[in-house]
């Protein structure tokens, strides 16, 4: 599908527990990105399980990562609506 058409999505990702085998369990944010017309699955490691005992302790810490994700849209979107601000004002 051609990218001009293709509606933006909005994702905030997904926070999960994984245990491990050496060391302790951990708390990963889990989300995708696209480079290229290509969806790429990123990981982010929180926090411990013995830090972060809660999911709600978890998000807390996260919620940064989540914050920096909307970032990159908005301001995407905010140079979309000034460019095209800028190109309507030159047909006028």
């Amino acid at each position: 599908m051609n990218s001009l058409k293709r509606r933006t999505t909005y994702q905030y990702g997904t926070l999960m527990p994984e245990l491990r085998k050496r060391g302790p369990n951990v708390w990963t944010y889990r989300f995708s990105e696209r480079n290229n017309d290509k969806r790429v699955r990123r990981k982010v490691i929180v926090g411990t399980l013995d830090d972060l005992p809660t999911r709600a302790d978890a998000e807390r810490a996260s919620e940064h990562l989540r914050s920096q994700r909307i970032g990159k849209f908005d301001s995407t979107a905010k140079q979309r609506s000034e460019d095209w601000s800028v190109d309507t004002s030159r047909k006028s």
